[in-house]
């Protein structure tokens, strides 16, 4: 193989990956919510590339379904379990994340000792929500889901207590 050739199929190759790279968290496979019986359902989503390999946004993805998928019906979000995979480029397989969870009424009694996702507990205190908050930040920082202008806003935004 002459030296042109070996240019163009590392130029090729790196496009290829350079190009999966950008695309790795655009886009997940859908599906919709599965019954499992007993108000239960299991949601999964799974990347679209082998080089997606963080399973954090597909959580907050299939998170936010399953939430929208309960408010639909006028229940409440009770997340039993949530089981996460990460793809792998030796392996194979694209990250992927099953989140089983029930869909219940607002008076259920299941719902009595869990605070509403997105709400802070009725015992935390200021501070207790500002490090939970910064954490959320961190963690779609650092999974990319964040740019760093974002993630510096939204740190200082929370610093000035919202405003």
């Amino acid at each position: 193989m002459n030296t042109t050739a070996v240019r163009r199929l590392v130029l090729v190759l790196g496009l290829w990956w350079l190009g999966g790279a950008t695309m790795a968290h655009a886009a997940s496979a859908k599906s919709a919510p599965v019954p499992a019986g007993d108000d239960t359902y299991r949601i999964t989503r799974e990347a679209d590339t082998v080089f997606a390999r963080s399973t954090t946004p597909l959580r907050y993805e299939a998170e936010g379904d399953a939430a929208k998928f309960c408010a639909d019906q006028g229940k409440r979000l009770k997340v039993l379990s949530i089981d996460e995979e990460k793809g792998s480029l030796v392996r194979g397989g694209f990250s992927r994340v099953t989140l089983v969870f029930k869909a219940l009424s607002p008076g259920d009694p299941e719902l009595a000792n869990e605070p509403y996702r997105g709400e802070a507990a009725a015992n935390e205190t200021p501070g207790e929500q500002a490090a939970r908050y910064q954490r959320m930040l961190d963690e779609l920082h650092t999974a990319g889901i964040l740019s760093d202008k974002e993630f510096k806003a939204a740190t200082k935004r929370m610093d000035k207590g919202g405003k």
